[in-house]
């Protein structure tokens, strides 16, 4: 008995000094093979290894590298997961895991993945870096920046993150730190001219036409993309250089003279410039080209006020229609082009159905709540209140030149600030991102936990300079010695406590509309997809409600700062109004502001064409024609209607 335990025994060290010998030899073979970039003969090797050491997590961090490099990127995750298990305090196993993680967008995990690794390793310059993009990828993007912030702490010449931190900054508004940091990745890699177009955008959005324009040119020099040349029309056009924005397309249509959007860009320029034949010319040949091109069928739609029901405009549109994908975005701009047209025409029902049809397929592909709505105006409503407001005006700053001219879409802020600009000593300067921008950044710039308004807890002097010298720094940027300068943005109704804490001597103008005639109007217009509100008569008379409510409670802490204007008071007597305006912004009368449809000025909303006309009122009471198509918006408004 034993002996025969002996010999088992025996046998059983021997055969695990075979394998022993033969698993050192097959990750010898496997390393070697590596080395020399025989992947596939490496990871047959490592395989095997591995049915003899299964618990190796250096050599399953390996495996995972091959098979990544191979394009096996779901079995390269289940390598490192392997490792990771076997290998639980490896950081390099745990940031390629979460590198990983993020080839397939599986973002969370990649968190938690790199979290961990940084636990590890706190000062991991790849590990800060890919958390970053990991956030980034869950529209964190404060805590983005933070982490890539900490990467370029580490290494300061980290382009690939410099580039991202600009991209974030970016997407917060934040386009002083987005300049910044795309001109560090310029200055470190001169011949990237990827970052010229950053650049040439980041300038762009913040204002600076003049820089933007050289950086266009600079990344135009070595490209010949259609795409980036569109942009840069756009960009002279709004800057008053139509003419040359108009040559430069026409030169790129003499080498692609079938690509359809050059044809319509050319036709919106024209139309701009008042040329209605060119624009016509030049949009249906668009159309001709490619008649899904829906910057050319939404133009062809504004080119004019259709009177004639014959006009040969609305023949193609349906027939375009009837050859478009059922739910394409084509099909959505078709129907708000043919419900123009219709209305022109007074053909109020197959406008409304037109009409119809768009919202209801723009309102699929969005989600709108009105609790989200609620919740976040009542939590500006609480904070503000008579104690935190002076304690946060203790702050302010002594500058009257600010005007805020808000209220809701279609409301006539256009037509407002189009007047208040026409006066020689004031400037419009459009619709500034800059409050939705510092509101969004506000709770890291204070390092302060709690969102924003309860984050104003934090704030102090410095930082209330910081953010009121920057503004006034952006007005003048539009105006150098203007008394006034507006800032038109709509939405600003929701920053007011913020704005009117900060410049207790700047102005607001509230807008207000016919609540019916303006619901009809913003359901009317093809709106971008940030208004997620917009495409449910019913939910535009929700969102109005509580753009009501925070509005009444802005009036009630700093009435002395708000004139309200109604738009049916400026359509009937647009002098009085004026004169108003003057008064409340305390600049002298000058008749030049009754001229302001004459005024050469860039005006970048759906408005655009409106302000360039004398003042009419067919707007007024518009909702009339569509009124038995209106019930549950009339139901929804009762208590708003006087």
């Amino acid at each position: 008995m034993s002996k025969k335990t002996k010999s088992g025994v025996n046998h059983r060290a021997k055969g695990l000094r075979t394998n022993t010998g033969l698993a050192d030899q097959l990750l010898v073979n496997a390393t070697v093979a590596h080395q020399d970039g025989k992947l596939a003969e490496a990871l047959h090797a490592y395989r095997k290894y591995l049915k003899c050491k299964p618990d190796d997590g250096s050599v399953w961090h390996r495996v995972g590298g091959i098979l990544f490099q191979l394009g096996q990127v779901a079995q390269a995750i289940t390598a490192l997961e392997n490792a990771s298990q076997f290998a639980p305090n490896d950081s390099d196993i745990a940031s390629d895991l979460g590198g990983m993680y993020l080839s397939t967008e599986q973002f969370s995990k990649a968190e938690v993945a790199l979290q961990f690794a940084l636990k590890l390793v706190p000062e991991s310059v790849g590990a800060h870096y890919n958390l970053g993009i990991a956030l980034y990828g869950q529209n964190r993007i404060a805590e983005s920046i933070v982490c890539l912030s900490r990467a370029v702490e580490i290494q300061p010449d980290f382009v690939a993150a410099h580039y991202n931190l600009g991209v974030a900054f970016r997407i917060q508004g934040n386009y002083e730190n987005a300049l910044n940091s795309f001109e560090r990745v310029h200055r470190l890699e001169p011949d990237n001219w990827s970052v010229r177009l950053d650049l040439a955008r980041c300038y762009r959005d913040s204002g600076l036409a003049d820089r933007s324009i050289s950086h266009y040119e600079d990344y135009l020099d070595h490209t010949n993309d259609v795409r980036i040349i569109l942009e840069f029309a756009e960009l002279l056009n709004a800057n008053g250089l139509a003419q040359r924005a108009e040559n430069i397309l026409l030169e790129q249509i003499a080498l692609s003279p079938n690509d359809a959007r050059l044809h319509a860009e050319v036709g919106i320029i024209r139309h701009h410039r008042g040329d209605l034949s060119g624009a016509e010319i030049s949009l249906h040949r668009a159309l001709e080209l490619d008649p899904k091109c829906v910057s050319a069928i939404l133009e062809l739609s504004r080119l004019r006020r259709y009177e004639d029901p014959n006009t040969p405009v609305l023949v193609q549109l349906q027939k375009i229609l009837n050859r478009a994908k059922p739910r394409s975005e084509e099909t959505i701009a078709m129907h708000f082009a043919l419900g123009k047209i219709y209305d022109d025409l007074e053909r109020y029902d197959e406008a409304f159905r037109h009409y119809k049809l768009g919202n209801d397929l723009k309102r699929e592909r969005h989600a709108y709540s009105l609790d989200v709505v609620k919740k976040r105006y009542s939590e500006i409503i609480d904070y503000f209140d008579r104690r935190n407001f002076d304690f946060l005006r203790e702050l302010s700053s002594d500058s009257d030149v600010p005007v805020l001219v808000v209220g809701m879409p279609r409301s006539g802020t256009t037509l407002i600030e189009q007047i208040i600009s026409s006066h020689p000593r004031a400037d419009g300067a459009g619709e500034l991102q800059y409050f939705p921008s510092v509101v969004q950044q506000l709770p890291h710039l204070l390092g302060s936990t709690q969102p924003y308004p309860k984050c104003l807890a934090a704030f102090d002097k410095k930082d209330a300079a910081t953010i009121t010298s920057k503004y006034l720094e952006l007005l003048r940027r539009h105006s150098g010695d203007g008394l006034r300068v507006t800032d038109k943005l709509p939405g600003n109704f929701v920053n007011l406590g913020l704005f009117a804490s900060l410049f207790p001597h700047g102005r607001i103008i509230s807008c207000r509309r016919d609540p019916v005639d303006m619901a009809l109007s913003i359901y009317f217009q093809y709106f971008a997809d940030k208004h997620d509100y917009a495409w449910d008569l019913v939910h535009i008379a929700s969102h109005y409600a509580e753009y009501d409510r925070l509005m009444r409670h802005w009036q009630s802490l700093f009435p002395e700062m708000i004139m309200e204007i109604h738009y049916a008071d400026t359509v009937r007597d647009v002098e009085r109004v004026a004169r108003d305006l003057m008064g409340f912004c305390e600049l002298p009368w000058d008749a030049q502001v009754l001229n302001f449809y004459e005024t050469k000025r860039d005006v970048k909303t759906a408005s655009s064409w409106q302000v360039r006309q004398p003042i009419y009122n067919r707007s007024l009471a518009r909702w009339k024609h569509y009124e038995h198509h209106l019930s549950p918006l009339l139901e929804a408004l009762s208590a708003f209607r006087a």
